[in-house]
């Protein structure tokens, strides 16, 4: 309405006005208009009479450019602040995207650590901690009234490149590297199991070989110190129970008792050679001397 254009139109002219300006806002590039009176009549769907008698108002301030097209310098600048706008929407919904996703695996990440931990967030009762409220602005309107989403805003998502749970520069760090190295998920410097296998001595391969089962049962960071501690108690349970030193002769089981064919054979020994089968099984034989001058066959009684 405040178009110098529009004053100078005349009411039968000023439909046509408008028709011009939205077939432009539609053309590709937006705003312009095809550089062809014929293709121009076409669009409008305008008489060829009427648009000779109306050409000098509906082009006025229109311009060729170097792409064949009409531009409007007024129409040009209303598509270059709706393209502005436009822009800056698509920027809200992808950032409102992007905070979405840091939230939700911020969520995941407190989750799974207080899982391991012995928390189990999925079974709490009665209260929301941990569950996404409505945040403010959505995808739809950029608009609302939502104060916070619940999360535990301490420990935000980590930066590109930054481990968020691994610590640097301590045998709690370094061991949950190795174990993360593996492929497990949910390693925890601050797991106070993890505090104690360290105090008690449990070595790195301990670590590594529980972090690989864990890993071959989809378990997680809690599992394979489970598997560190199992171990670690069997082997003090083991040597609780096994003697140190060694072993006592009284404390060696006796040997077989002797069968009715091996007494029989013992005897027949006995008078073949008296002396030196005449022994218990066990113990040591009876030293013999044997005269090498004098030949001597001990007579064997016939039976």
């Amino acid at each position: 309405m405040q178009s110098d254009t529009w004053a100078l139109a005349k009411p039968d002219v000023r439909p046509w006005l408008l028709m011009l300006w939205t077939t432009a806002w539609q053309q590709v590039p937006c705003g312009s208009m095809p550089g062809d009176d014929e293709l121009i009549i076409a669009r409008l769907g305008i008489d060829h009479d009427v648009f000779a008698r109306c050409k000098r108002v509906l082009l006025r301030g229109w311009w060729l450019a170097d792409d064949g097209r009409l531009y409007h310098p007024t129409i040009t600048q209303r598509v270059l602040d709706m393209l502005g706008r436009k822009d800056a929407e698509r920027q809200r919904k992808a950032d409102y995207r992007a905070r979405m996703e840091a939230e939700r695996k911020l969520a995941e990440a407190n989750a799974e650590a207080r899982m391991s931990q012995g928390t189990d967030m999925g079974m709490s009762h009665g209260t929301d901690e941990g569950q996404t409220r409505e945040s403010g602005g959505s995808d739809a309107t950029g608009t609302g009234t939502g104060t916070g989403t619940g999360l535990d805003s301490s420990n935000p998502p980590p930066r590109a490149g930054e481990d968020p749970v691994v610590s640097h520069g301590t045998d709690a760090g370094r061991i949950c590297r190795l174990m993360k190295s593996t492929g497990l998920t949910g390693v925890n410097p601050a797991h106070p199991t993890l505090r104690v296998l360290i105090d008690a001595g449990a070595t790195d391969a301990e670590f590594t070989a529980a972090a690989n089962a864990a890993v071959k049962k989809r378990a997680g960071f809690a599992y394979a110190l489970t598997i560190v501690t199992n171990e670690r108690q069997r082997a003090a349970t083991l040597a609780g129970q096994i003697h140190h030193g060694p072993l006592p002769t009284a404390a060696m089981p006796p040997g077989p008792p002797e069968s009715a064919h091996a007494r029989k054979m013992r005897e027949t020994a006995e008078g073949l050679a008296p002396g030196v089968a005449k022994r218990r099984p066990g113990t040591a034989p009876t030293p013999v001397t044997i005269d090498l001058e004098t030949p001597h066959v001990p007579a064997i009684a016939s039976h």
